[in-house]
């Protein structure tokens, strides 16, 4: 497949600036209404965009939205000392009073829903001159996009990821590390920037973890997807939709987009097989799956080994042989996923089927811990972390390594303070039926109490035979390890990626992964 031409553009940092009449056409404003503001909007230039009044300077826009704890309104006063030429605020009629004199302000009923227009504008539509695969669902989008943008750079062509881990070129090296952005999706004006800035550096393709919550709140709307893919829908983000309805409603938004050329679809999940009933009298739909021989892309005669999983391939495009270096029935999921997103924005079936060979491990995705003293004891359990902290997610993780050991599978899991507190119960019960031994701990406790977290979760333990509790998290690790023998697997869930531990509002310092090595290295000098 041939690079997307950048002839054009050069890989210098590149400056932006909009006319603000121009900002005011993508919310929809109708500029006859505002003839008489006193503002010159037709020349005013605005250079930078900003949500935040401290980060705002001399030329920015600031956007004064209504948070769900933060007005933006009580900032705008900060924004216009600091430097901005314009304010575009949610409409409130108290503060439209205030402000109505003020010529540098202008009300936008329903300001949230054009953001992602407004920043789209001001940075020159950059999606409309990339190929963008969205993926969403409720586990695997991570492991999907980076899939997704590893492969395409392992093909000969430069691939980009947005989402959970970061953004910017893949694989990303330490010379060139993803930067963080906070959220699996940013909001809708950083999101507009990352496009920009990726299309500068002469990107082929990117990779966009689309949440629930990001579709909720309009942050995606004016980005053109080229292809959006499901990978599955179980409960998680109660806390904010309130109900399965709302969430898979939020999820379903994507596969509305009117840029789309396909979807790819897991008919392995009940909402997948509902969707792409819905979807494919109107959209090119493509299915996938590990489990019905009916689906376009269907995986058959896998062998899961202690560290990689081989499979046979059908597909539209022909078939083949695919090894995959991950563990996980569900990676082997989310690998077809990305191989159908590829096929359908025109790469080839031979050179993609080659790549996944070379793909690089995820941080915190089913990420085998190594040895990291190999020449004193090769006879280490398999220290696996994982993200998971959903039912479903860890009913998965647990099932799919019982394929890749003969001993005992350990659990160590906890669930994080502040959040939907119905799953606890759930995972502890899953934990419970599905693992040998199981370590019930801390995750991110937050605000609360991590003693109460660890009993709403032992409301789901029914036979406390081979459960242990450690509130520690370091100890628990430690303790698992040290407890396994060589042929067991242990599970740590729940944080993945993450290098740190919230405990109230504070960020301490903790990787799962260090700590699995630390104590791997005590266990084989032992």
């Amino acid at each position: 497949m041939e690079a997307f031409d950048m002839a054009n553009h050069s890989n210098a940092k590149v400056s932006y600036e909009s006319r603000v009449i121009d900002l005011l056409i993508s919310c929809q404003i109708i500029i006859d209404e505002l003839n008489d503001v006193g503002l010159d909007i037709k020349n005013l230039l605005v250079n930078g965009l900003s949500t935040n009044s401290q980060n705002v300077q001399p030329g920015d826009a600031f956007i004064a939205l209504r948070g769900m704890h933060v007005s933006g309104h009580d900032f705008i006063d900060q924004a216009v000392n600091n430097g901005a030429v314009v304010v575009f605020a949610d409409t409130d009629e108290s503060f439209s009073f205030r402000y109505r004199l003020n010529t540098q302000v202008f009300f936008i009923p329903d300001l949230a829903t054009h953001i992602s227009h407004l920043a789209s504008c001001f940075y020159a539509d950059p999606s409309q001159n990339l190929p963008i695969i969205g993926i969403t669902g409720t586990n695997g989008k991570t492991s999907c996009s980076h899939f997704i943008a590893c492969l395409v750079s392992g093909v000969g062509c430069q691939g980009a990821v947005i989402g959970t881990l970061g953004y910017g070129l893949s694989p990303h090296q330490p010379h060139r590390p993803l930067v963080s952005t906070g959220f699996t999706t940013p909001d809708a004006v950083q999101l507009q920037a990352c496009l920009a800035e990726l299309y500068v550096k002469s990107v082929d393709l990117v990779a966009v973890e689309v949440s629930s919550h990001a579709l909720s709140q309009h942050r995606a709307d004016a980005v053109a997807f080229n292809v959006a893919v499901l990978t599955n829908l179980s409960r998680d983000h109660l806390d904010f939709h309130q109900d399965m309805l709302s969430y898979s409603k939020a999820k379903r938004k994507l596969f509305s987009f009117p840029s789309l050329n396909a979807t790819i679809i897991n008919i392995d999940d009940e909402f997948g097989l509902s969707l792409h009933e819905e979807l494919s009298s109107r959209l090119t739909c493509v299915t996938y799956s590990i489990q019905k021989k009916e689906a376009d892309i269907y995986a058959y005669d896998t062998t899961y080994k202690s560290d990689s999983i081989e499979t046979r391939i059908k597909t539209p495009n022909g078939n083949g042989s695919l090894h995959l270096p991950f563990v996980g029935q569900f990676n082997l999921s989310n690998a077809l996923a990305a191989l159908g997103a590829l096929l359908e924005s025109g790469y080839e079936l031979a050179d993609l089927l080659k790549a996944f060979s070379t793909l690089p491990k995820i941080p915190g995705r089913m990420e085998v811990v190594a040895n990291p003293m190999p020449n004193l004891d090769s006879q280490q359990p398999l220290v696996v972390v994982d993200y998971a902290h959903t039912p479903e997610a860890l009913e998965l993780a647990l099932t799919t390594l019982r394929n890749h050991t003969a001993g005992s599978v350990w659990c160590v899991f906890g669930c994080g303070g502040d959040r939907d507190h119905g799953k606890r119960a759930a995972m502890g019960r899953i934990a419970n039926q599905l693992a040998d031994r199981v370590v019930i701990t801390s995750d991110n406790p937050r605000s609360e109490l991590a003693e109460q977290i660890i009993d709403d979760i032992l409301l789901g333990v029914e036979d406390m035979q081979g459960v242990f509790v450690e509130q520690d998290r370091g100890t628990a690790i430690a303790f698992a390890i040290e407890q396994s023998v060589n042929n067991d697997v242990i599970l740590i869930a729940g944080k993945g990626h993450e290098n740190f531990q919230i405990i109230n509002a504070e960020k301490i310092p903790f990787s799962d992964v260090t700590v699995a090595e630390n104590n791997l290295q005590l266990r084989a000098s032992a």
